[in-house]
């Protein structure tokens, strides 16, 4: 046998399986439907009473129609078979109305308003009638321009709105106290100068009111869009960015920006659009609908038809399969359906059913309509359990599955040769077997529902298409329409051609995740096998949690699909929907109770749901701690201070993204982990780091430590690349101030070799000298910055050494090895200031970096003290020329300080210090380098000068003291000597030498003449 006559072709999809219960043929719709799940309530009621169709059949046929209407509507969620239930009525209807006594008019979904007003112009008898119908046909013909229509279509939706706007205000005028009523009429308002804005109204023109004209003109189905039988939705009031909305006028700007921008207001906006169907009114009044043609409205036609009909003794039937859609006379169809037949027990008018399809809101929005409809029927899609919705969609499954084998020519026959029973089931046509079947083993084993055969399905993977194509906010919805397009066409069309080829599932079948254990299991396979495998277990296998629960999946499956067997246990179930009570599978390993959590957390994780902050927390820290433990930091030249955060490290769908770093390690590109190496890896390395605390003895640990090795090789290079830019980051912010502080201390480059580069930054200096007590305050500030510089030295030079030496174990004192590379490839590039706090500096350290010894701070102190020693040099080159002799100076003003002292005129009051402390000044003065001093200081520039620092780092600034507190009291010392001079010279002011010499010789020769006169009378004697 071949089971390629059990997939249908694609054609056959086509016709017997769409999207829209209402394109299908009556034949097909009646051979696939099975009974709807129904409610219905009264209008004056908010309880729901379980029902079927049979009692809403009966209702509908019901011989009490009061007032001679009767109205019945069909709610329910979108998808939920609205449109299908319709269509089962009217069909069960027709099949008993042999005598012709209803008069049906069924209004499709796909219908433009020409159709519909032709469907109901039909059943308009009579001659007379002709230009009735001529009139209507001109108003709707389809020769119409689509662009000028639209732009009429703009002028009656204008005045739509100011009618609107007057009616709400009219509203608010005799209820005061609702405030919405005023805000609408604002809305109102507003909209008709924000729609004809000349800047937007060709935006408007082309993306929104063109869809009502034509889905007016040419119907849903035509046009091919679901979309264009949206009413207005609130994208609709979003202007796209190419919109210079600051061109357009300041009112309309203004209303853009402080009402429509917040969603909330464009909700309001279009749900009070459509709730006063705007739209409708504006299509109406297009086509003059509200207007006489040929001498009726409308709604004239519909009560001469009625009572046309009264006169035949018949009924009229109006079933509308989406009345949403039905814009243009929507309102106009509202009067029409709830139109009584009779007046004061009269009857005027034929009996009037009708069958509506509206959305769920509808009703609280028509008070009128909703009394004389008095029960809503809905179609539910929300069941009482999550196996009714499985067994209804595993029935529906094999019901279209069975019409498609059929084909739709055979099953048109057999409905006109049998089919008509009225009852509304297929139960005229019978499963579809191939003839030529011999064995139908491998049929079999896929499974049957009402003896269809589920082939390619299988019940287990139903149910899990179902999961997945059925699910709306955690809850398992019975909506037909998504299980045609999700489950049966999704899966027929793509796959036929791959089944023939012996390549199916093909990957265009999107797949359930699989859990770790089925991931890791499903490794053994490579390729597109593995891809084909992954699908097979995943919905064939109905997302199995172990690899024992593989073994449900029939084996005849595996070879159905020409794949080989696993390796496993297959188990045979005779009620594969009770898999429990006939043969359950062997338990699976007991999951351990410390790490159950976690594997539970991370299964939900690759399904979608969001990872807690606490289990992404754990994972955080664990992934860290490993890649941490497996830097090999001597490699990497750096001490082990930077490690790996947990704030490094990124999981997608988890909560605390937010706090992540802005480069992290991503431990994966998305959640689904097809494989199962990224769950297997994750809880590896939690179960070591946070549950054992990094200890390895525990039973898992050997396997752990597997998975745990191939993490860190997977995310080593993420993690490398970070640490080394931070490093690089720190390096650099180090090194500047390393820079900075061998400047200050006089350090100089001499070169960019690493040779070179070494004693700049790493030589000892020596203790500064002492400055006198009384020196230059620029010079006391320069050289306690020097002195802050040399204490802190030791510490900088070991924190450069920590990002780029390599230590042995975890010590950070003594580096073997320093990467002088390193450090001379990254001081020739731009180095990047840091924040000394980034570097872990003590807190008293980092405020005496970032302020005394910042990089300007000691500029400006490096020019005041240049300032400074500059002053002196001009000073002392004024007072003994730029080159001085020293000695000659100092033997002066030795000599000067004896004579003064010898001629008793050394005034130690006025110089400040006696002759032999000017001595030893002088002493002091002939032993400084003063010369180098000043040569050192001629070399430094005040202003752009890179080398201003280390010139004046080098600079001693004693031997200038010095030489400025011997220039000042020389200064005295000669100013004492010219005030004694000065007195000597006044002393002896008109005084001859020479005449005083001769009178002096003269007195002295006397004197030897008396003293020789007294030597002879002494020896006469």
């Amino acid at each position: 046998m071949s089971l390629l006559n059990y997939w249908p072709i694609a054609d056959e999809i086509n016709k017997c399986i769409k999207h829209e219960a209402e394109g299908a043929n009556d034949a097909v719709l009646l051979a696939v439907h099975r009974p709807s799940p129904l409610s219905y309530r009264l209008y004056s009621s908010t309880e729901k009473i379980p029902t079927n169709e049979e009692e809403l059949f009966d209702y509908l046929m019901s011989e009490d129609v009061a007032e001679g209407v009767h109205i019945v509507p069909i709610t329910g969620a979108s998808g939920a078979g609205k449109s299908h239930m319709v269509r089962i009525l009217n069909a069960r209807l027709q099949s008993l109305n042999g005598d012709s006594k209803f008069v049906v008019i069924r209004i499709p979904k796909s219908a433009s308003l020409r159709s519909v007003i032709e469907l109901i112009l039909e059943q308009l008898e009579g001659d007379e009638y002709a230009q009735v119908k001529a009139d209507f046909a001109s108003a709707l013909t389809e020769d119409l321009d689509i662009e000028s229509m639209v732009t009429k279509f703009q002028a009656e939706l204008d005045i739509a709105l100011q009618h609107l706007s007057t009616e709400l205000k009219a509203k608010f005028q005799a209820d005061r106290a609702n405030t919405i009523l005023w805000a609408q009429a604002g809305h109102a308002d507003q909209l008709r100068y924000f729609f004809g804005d000349p800047v937007l109204v060709d935006h408007f023109r082309t993306n929104v009111f063109k869809r009502f004209v034509q889905r007016a003109i040419a119907g849903q189905h035509e046009i091919e869009r679901e979309s264009f039988v949206e009413d207005f939705v609130p994208n609709d009031l979003l202007l796209p960015e190419d919109i210079k909305i600051a061109q357009a006028a300041d009112r309309t700007r203004h209303y853009y920006i402080t009402q429509l921008l917040a969603d909330g207001n464009r909700h309001d906006v279009t749900r009070l659009l459509n709730e006063k169907k705007i739209g409708d009114r504006a299509i109406r009044q297009l086509f003059k609908l509200h207007q006489s043609l040929g001498g009726m409205t409308l709604h004239e036609v519909i009560l001469k038809i009625r009572e046309q009909l009264l006169v035949q003794d018949k009924e009229l039937v109006i079933f509308v399969e989406d009345f949403k859609a039905l814009i243009g006379i929507q309102d106009t169809l509202l009067k029409i359906l709830i139109q009584e037949g009779e007046r004061e027990n009269v009857q005027q008018y034929a009996t009037l059913r009708s069958v509506i399809a509206v959305t769920d809101a509808y009703l609280a929005t028509e008070d009128t309509f909703g009394t004389r409809a008095k029960r809503e029927w809905r179609v539910e899609s929300e069941l009482s359990t999550d196996n009714e919705v499985l067994d209804r969609t595993k029935a529906l499954v094999a019901a279209y599955l069975n019409a498609a084998r059929w084909g739709f020519k055979e099953l048109v026959r057999h409905f006109e040769t049998k089919g008509n029973t009225g009852d509304g089931q297929g139960t005229w046509i019978q499963p579809y077997f191939d003839q030529e079947d011999d064995d139908d083993t491998v049929l079999k084993a896929f499974g049957s529902v009402d003896g269809i055969p589920l082939f390619p399905f299988t019940e287990r993977a139903i149910e899990q298409l179902a999961r997945t194509a059925l699910i709306r906010n955690d809850k398992l919805l019975f909506t037909p329409r998504f299980i045609i397009d999700h489950i049966l066409r999704d899966l027929l069309l793509k796959g036929r051609p791959a089944f023939e080829q012996g390549q199916f599932p093909p990957t265009s079948i999107n797949m359930p995740n699989t859990n770790m254990e089925i991931a890791k299991w499903l490794n053994q396979y490579n390729g597109a096998t593995k891809e084909r495998y992954q699908r097979v277990v995943g919905i064939w296998g109905n997302a199995p949690q172990t690899v024992a629960e593989v073994g449900y999946i029939p084996k005849e499956v595996f070879d159905a699909f020409k794949l080989d067997r696993p390796n496993i246990e297959f188990i045979i179930i005779e009620n594969p929907t009770d898999v429990d009570e006939t043969q359950p599978a062997p338990p699976p390993p007991p999951t351990r109770t410390d790490d159950a959590s976690l594997i539970e957390a991370l299964e939900k994780w690759v399904q979608g749901q969001l990872m807690s902050q606490m289990v992404a927390g754990q994972i955080r820290k664990s992934v860290a701690a490993a890649l941490n433990d497996r830097i090999d930091w001597n490699t990497e030249r750096c001490a082990k201070i930077s490690k790996i955060q947990l704030t490094s490290i990124s999981i997608p769908n988890a909560l605390g993204q937010g706090t992540i770093d802005k480069t992290p390690i991503q431990v994966a590109d998305d959640h689904t982990d097809p494989s199962g190496q990224i769950r297997s890896e994750l809880a590896a390395v939690t179960r070591l780091y946070e549950l054992n605390n990094g200890k390895i003895a525990y039973a898992e640990a050997d396997d752990d430590m597997v998975w745990v090795g191939s993490l860190a090789d997977r995310l080593m290079p993420q993690a490398l690349s970070i640490i080394r830019a931070e490093m690089q980051q720190k390096l650099s912010g180090a090194l500047r101030l390393l820079q900075t502080n061998s400047q200050i201390l006089g350090l100089v480059a001499r070169g960019n070799t690493p040779a070179s580069l070494a004693p700049f930054l790493f030589e000892s200096v020596e203790n500064l000298p002492n400055l006198p007590p009384d020196c230059n305050q620029a010079f006391a500030d320069w050289y306690a910055l020097k002195d802050s510089a040399l204490r802190v030295r030791p510490e900088l030079i070991q924190k450069v050494v920590s990002f780029c030496g390599s230590f042995q174990g975890d010590s950070t004192k003594t580096p073997y090895a320093i990467d002088m590379i390193r450090l001379t490839n990254l001081r020739q590039s731009e180095n990047e200031s840091i924040n000394p706090r980034e570097l872990g500096f003590t807190p008293e350290l980092v405020i005496l970096l970032q302020n005394q010894l910042r990089e300007k701070t000691a500029e400006m102190k490096a020019k005041n003290a240049l300032n400074a020693a500059n002053a002196i040099r001009t000073t002392l080159e004024a007072e003994w020329g730029e080159s001085f002799n020293k000695q000659v100076i100092v033997d002066e003003f030795e000599a000067l300080a004896d004579q003064l002292g010898e001629c008793g005129a050394w005034n130690e009051q006025q110089i400040g210090i006696g002759k032999q402390a000017f001595k030893n000044r002088c002493k002091d003065f002939g032993k400084v380098a003063v010369h180098e001093a000043l040569d050192t200081l001629s070399s430094a520039v005040n202003d752009g000068d890179v080398q201003l620092l280390s010139r004046m780092g080098r600079l001693n600034v004693n031997p200038l003291i010095v030489a400025n507190n011997f220039l000042e009291k020389a200064r005295l010392v000669i100013r004492v000597a010219s005030r004694h001079a000065s007195m000597l010279e006044t002393q002896f002011n008109n005084v001859n030498p020479a005449a005083e010499a001769a009178e002096i010789q003269d007195v002295l020769q006397n004197l030897s003449c008396e003293l020789d006169s007294y030597a002879v009378k002494g020896e006469a004697s």
